[in-house]
């Protein structure tokens, strides 16, 4: 068999990643309020001077000893700032520098936090009755960097960052029954698998994963345990910085551990724990949500002061996810010749070299189920996935070139990149020094990730003017005259952003461009709009024809008022003395003749009057023309 060209779920040689990047991406927006100008400015500090600071203490390599250097907000170490406004580096390297102007896009770092997530599996009893686990158990842990973008007023897009360097974040052989405090650092760094990156996400985005019961109550199948350890928390429920004490410490609760259990998601917010410490989740809720919540309220709070922050969710927000895989992959396999051990098969040494494009070529074509697994977030049994799945789960390759696989979905986009292998100095650059950057902007790739921010942010703008639209209409019930003007305020805001964003079709160079509307059209951003202005025509006609028929309404019972009034001038025609008081005064005569004359035309028009009011009432229409109908088919 040869192995370059036999599928993942035929000879179970699944990839390996011994380091990558993990990007959570989080957009909302807040209300249409005023937003708060200068929110970052550090006064004290040169931001551009200590940006150039921390790009120079990068190390290739860096000790165990060092500190990791990867947020500007830590880097500058000032207990009273917790948000940085940074430079627009990434931003200049897609955008003309008009297009930057007036602030429309902002980018700020925030001061992260540590933490660890236990990824574990069910085990299954084998052939020989032994508890085997789906995939070993490992411990994601490190720090965590938070950065966010503001887009034009009031869209914002959070990151949370998690650099899995062997330094920054780490990836550390587990205890099994180890899941309530944070493990130590030196137990032995492992390399993942698509199985652990399945389980990380899940923390945030919800796998795909199952479990059952068998006679004996012992869990079987997949069971991914939805739990997060925090360490250094800087934010309480409400959003706001921990304060310190008398003693000089913060209020902070320290290590904190969110888990799924019988209570919701607002009772962990709102401060309840138990005995333990631990915050408790319902079934149905990510345990990151508890980390989305305080962010948001922070934002809120710096942005839009004085806006009330307690019925603020993240239900409705928009959760999104990129896989940055760098060139460390491996492919793990042996045979009789290498019978010594585990061949690397994109190493050096293993045969025929492969190429980077090669590398790109064989996990595409040969590694289908696994790449469809991971877009669809089904742990431990992707290998039954069907590699005819791929177009639609995956799609085409967004990246134009060989040494890249992009591939967008509908909850992530994961990154493949192989250029780094060419080494140092290769083609003229110096690849290795472009990597060590990664530490600093976390992904191999910062301004894809900034385009695929820009795309989501759209996205959302739509998706919520959408449910504000439904939101209006809920119930045609009670309906108002101001209902049709909402609606157009809305749907006229939403389009307003929409427009704003389009900023970005002003990219300096053809291939941001294309990668733009490639991943455009995989996240399906133009039926979102078409969907937008479906869902605007039809509530403003369903509005438009209520306001008629309500119109229509008012109309019948002024014809009853107009009746009625009809009815009490043809009485007092009828009733009153036929003289003419305005006579006496102008000819000296009653003119009764003249009188009587006027009276009874007035009384006829009172009539014709009255007459036309009634056929105009509903049911009397219709009863009249039943009539006529009746007495024309009995003709």
């Amino acid at each position: 068999m040869d192995i370059r060209q036999t599928c993942c779920s035929e000879d179970h040689r699944e990839l390996v990643f011994p380091s990558f990047s993990v990007v959570f991406i989080h957009t909302f927006m807040l209300s249409d309020g005023e937003i708060k100008h200068g929110v970052g400015d550090v006064s004290e500090v040169k931001l551009d001077k200590a940006f150039k600071e921390m790009k120079e203490k990068l190390r290739q390599d860096p000790n165990k000893e060092d500190l990791p250097i990867s947020s500007l907000a830590e880097y500058i170490k000032r207990d009273n700032v917790h948000i940085v406004k940074m430079q627009n580096e990434v931003e200049e390297l897609i955008f003309p520098s008009a297009s930057l102007n007036n602030n429309q896009i902002a980018r700020y770092s925030l001061k992260g936090f540590d933490f660890r997530i236990p990824v574990r599996a069910a085990k299954e009893k084998d052939k020989r009755g032994v508890d085997v686990a789906d995939f070993p158990p490992v411990d994601f842990q490190g720090h965590a960097n938070v950065e966010v973008s503001q887009f034009f007023g009031n869209i914002f897009s959070l990151t949370y960052r998690f650099l899995f360097d062997g330094f920054t974040c780490k990836i550390l052989k587990a205890d099994e029954s180890d899941h309530e405090t944070m493990g130590a650092d030196d137990r032995r760094i492992v390399t993942a698998t698509t199985n652990h990156i399945i389980g990380l996400l899940s923390s945030a985005l919800g796998a795909e994963y199952w479990s059952g019961d068998d006679d004996d109550a012992k869990n079987v199948g997949i069971d991914l345990i939805n739990r997060i350890i925090i360490d250094k928390f800087w934010l309480n429920s409400d959003g706001e910085v921990s304060k310190r004490d008398a003693q000089g410490k913060l209020t902070n609760p320290g290590k904190l551990e969110v888990q799924q259990m019988d209570k919701s998601l607002e009772d962990c917010v709102g401060g309840k724990e138990d005995q333990h410490g631990v915050w408790a989740i319902k079934d149905n809720d990510r345990v990151f949500d508890w980390i989305l919540l305080r962010y948001k309220k922070f934002i809120s709070k710096e942005f839009q002061p004085g806006r009330p922050v307690n019925d603020m969710s993240v239900k409705d927000d928009s959760r999104y996810a990129m896989v940055d895989i760098w060139e460390t992959v491996k492919h793990p396999y042996s045979t009789r010749a290498y019978s010594y051990g585990t061949r690397d098969l994109f190493s050096d040494n293993c045969g025929k070299k492969l190429s980077e494009a090669d590398i790109i070529n064989h996990i595409r074509d040969y590694h289908k189920p696994e790449l469809v697994g991971l877009m669809s977030m089904y742990p431990a049994e992707w290998p039954y996935r069907a590699a005819e799945a791929y177009d639609d789960v995956c799609g085409e390759n967004i990246a134009i070139d060989t040494d890249d696989l992009v591939l967008a979905g509908s909850h992530m986009t994961v990154v493949i990149g192989t250029y780094a292998r060419r080494g140092d100095g290769v083609d003229g650059v110096n690849w290795k020094e472009v990597m060590r950057d990664r530490r600093l902007y976390h992904v191999s790739w910062e301004e894809y990730l900034l385009i695929l921010q820009f795309i989501l942010a759209k996205k959302y703008t739509f998706n919520n003017a959408i449910d504000r639209l439904l939101a209006l209409t809920n119930d045609m019930s009670n309906i108002t005259k101001d209902m049709i003007g909402d609606c157009s305020t809305a749907a006229l805001a939403a389009s307003k952003k929409a427009i704003a964003l389009d900023v970005i079709r002003q990219m300096k160079f053809p291939s941001h461009k294309i990668m733009y509307d490639r991943t455009a059209k995989r996240l399906e951003l133009e039926n979102d709009f078409q969907r937008f202005k479906d869902v605007q025509e039809v509530v403003s006609g369903n509005l438009q024809s209520l306001g008629e028929s309500h119109a229509a309404k008012s109309d019948s019972r002024m014809n009853f008022l107009l009746m009625a009034i009809s009815v009490v001038s043809l009485l007092e025609l009828l009733y009153q003395e036929t003289q003419w008081p305005l006579g006496v005064k102008i000819f000296g005569s009653q003119l009764e003749w003249w009188a009587t004359v006027t009276s009874v035309v007035a009384g006829c028009l009172a009539v014709i009057s009255l007459v036309v009011l009634i056929s105009k009432i509903d049911w009397v229409a219709e009863t009249f023309e039943n009539l006529k109908k009746k007495w024309k088919d009995s003709k």
